[in-house]
Order: C-alpha cells, then structure tokens, then sequence
C-alpha cells in the first residue's frame, strides 16, 4: 500500500484503515527532508520516529535536554554501552537512571508528538510495509491504541490556529511581567513553563527543555500569554555570548588541527588494521578461528565508523550501503553484518549470529 498524500484528511483514512483491518508492518511517510515512521501490531502503534530535516529526533537526546537525566549521567551510560554492547534502554533501568514504566511513558509521549506533527501534514508520500515490525528486540514493549493517538493529534490540531497566530515562529523571547500574583489555579504545565521563562530563552529553548513537547509548551506559552503573566520581549545576549569573541583566525585554526588529528587517526586505524589483520591470519590456523576474529576486527571497526557518522550527521545511517557510498566502508564488508537503525541507536553483529 502506497501512494501520495494530498490534503489533511488523507492520513486520518490511511491510519485508520491500519488500525480497524489490524494490520502489522511500518508506515513510512516522506515530505521533503523530513521523514516519519511509525510501526504498528495488529493495528496499535507500538514506535515511531520522526527524523527532521535528516536528523533524526531520538529519546536519548529528549532525556537530556529535559533534565529527566544529566549530561553527566548519559555520558556514563553511553561509555557502559560502549563496554558492555548492551542496550542503552536496559542500562537506563538496570541502573536506576528511569524505570521501565517511566521510560514506557516516554516513549508513548514522543509517540503522541509524532502524530501531532504528522497531523500537520497536507502533502508528502506514503508507503506501509506489511509484516515489518519496528524495534523487535526492544525490551520496552509499547501498544498504545490508534485511535486515541488520532483522536487526541485531531483534538490538538484544532486548538493549533489560534495559538499559531500569537506565536507564528520559534525564535520569540519572553519575560515575567514584575509585580504580578500568580493564580493558584495555574496549571502543571503552565507552571513548569512559567519557571522556565527567561529572556535569553526563545520559544524553541522552552520545547526542549520543558520536556512537555511542542503542542503543550505552545499552549502553556499561550496561556500564560493570556494570563498577563508573561510577555514577548526582545533576545538577551546569554553570558557566553557577552565574551569576547575569539579571532576567527583561531577558530579556523582549530578547526585545521582537528582535521589533521583526525586524518592522523584514520591512518593509525588503517595501518593498525593492516597488521590486526596479518596477527589474525597468522595466528589463528583454525578457519573457523581466524573467520572468528577477523570478524570481530571488523564489527568495531564498522561500529567506530557508524560513530564517526553520528558526530558528522547527527543521526545514524538507515542503512549501511550509507557508508559505502561515502566511500567510508567496502561493501564486501557490511554485507557480512546485520544493522538496523532503534530509538536508542542501532543493532549491529555478524549474520551468522
């Protein structure tokens, strides 16, 4: 089943047609640069992903940036994923950082995001992949009913007009208006955004780091606005922009040093690798050994590389073949891996496991 969406009222049909016929598989929706796929068993949504502009939105990066764990604390858990190959959702729960039921939560929230967002859309194509299933060794299992996902995206999309028209863009600012009494009947949300308010912050500041979304900051930036309790201002210069500047002789320079220590580096991997690769053939006389070890030679050389394309792109490859035609890998090589793109990463290992 595919086709192209031209109006609004085309993807409410498509979802609930999925839903009422209980369909499994991946609905896969392009507009432009943006992309969103949302899985689906026996007709619930059990994941979604939006990936904006190629880079794609991941739960990791919302858990950081609303607080709900340290920079500290993730660079903790990404250096046990790195060591232990585990993944990072079982290290998040293992180590008291979220509980199941918390991260569960979470992920239906982004989920419920996501539908907002795709409810946005009037044109773009679509494609549903039958008996697909998304995240199939995830060990937070999520079934949320499609039809209150489109009810509630529906709900949220006709209050969306009006608040669009007082806030038509991300970058405005705001500031507390001084001397006023807040309400005790504020709500949750209008609170936790209210304390939030600065004016070093824009509106987008406020969606990442709310950790309430993009629908309900807008709504609580909208209420408050309402309230008199806060007003639009111009942009403050925060505290590292009122240093001085650096030349940007310097600049250019770091930027060369970084390049050249990063060649220096891709040469010392090759070289080493060269010779990792004569150590194993010589050593190990067993094929299935040497077959073994040369494997594992490549699994962390191909996972180093998907790093490396991380930091570059913000977002991992959907596929290997990315590599190869960067040029960054040979194809005889990823063809003896198995990789696929999660939430919290990617899934890579040889297909004979």
């Amino acid at each position: 089943m595919k086709g192209e969406l031209r109006s609004k009222d085309d993807l409410p049909n498509i979802i609930g047609f999925i839903a009422q016929t209980e369909k499994t598989g991946v609905l896969v929706l392009n507009r432009k640069n943006d992309k969103i796929e949302i899985g689906f068993i026996k007709g619930n949504v059990n994941g979604a992903v939006y990936t904006r502009g190629g880079i794609q939105e991941l739960i990791k990066e919302y858990l950081v940036n609303s607080g709900k764990i340290s920079v500290e604390d993730f660079k903790r858990v990404i250096e046990m994923h790195r060591e232990t190959k585990l993944p990072l959702e079982k290290i998040l729960i293992d180590e008291k950082y979220v509980d199941q039921e918390k991260l569960k939560e979470i992920i239906n929230f982004k989920i419920q995001e996501i539908f907002d967002e795709l409810f946005t859309w009037d044109n773009g194509i679509y494609e549903f992949i039958e008996d697909l299933i998304m995240y199939p060794n995830s060990i937070v299992k999520v079934s949320i009913n499609t039809q209150a996902l489109m009810m509630e995206g529906m709900r949220r999309m006709d209050e969306w007009p009006n608040i669009k028209t007082i806030l038509p863009a991300k970058d405005i600012f705001f500031k507390k208006i001084d001397n006023v009494k807040i309400p005790e009947n504020i709500g949750n949300e209008e609170k936790r955004v209210y304390n939030l308010i600065t004016p070093e912050k824009s509106l987008g500041d406020l969606v990442r780091t709310s950790g309430l979304g993009k629908f309900l900051t807008y709504q609580a930036v909208y209420n408050l606005l309402k309230m008199n309790l806060i007003e639009k201002t111009k942009r403050v210069e925060t505290k590292e922009e009122k240093k001085e500047v650096k030349p940007k002789v310097l600049v250019d320079l770091k930027v060369i040093i970084n390049w050249i220590l990063l060649i220096i580096l891709a040469i010392v991997l090759t070289v080493a690798g060269f010779f990792a690769k004569r150590f194993y053939t010589t050593i190990f006389s067993y094929p299935f050994i040497k077959y073994r070890a040369t494997d594992q030679y490549m699994l962390e050389n191909v996972d180093n590389i998907l790093t490396v394309f991380f930091l570059k792109y913000k977002r991992y490859p959907e596929s290997l073949k990315e590599l190869v035609e960067l040029k960054w890998a040979d194809e005889k090589i990823v063809q003896r891996f198995f990789y696929m793109r999660t939430e919290f990463g990617y899934v890579l290992r040889p297909l004979d496991e």
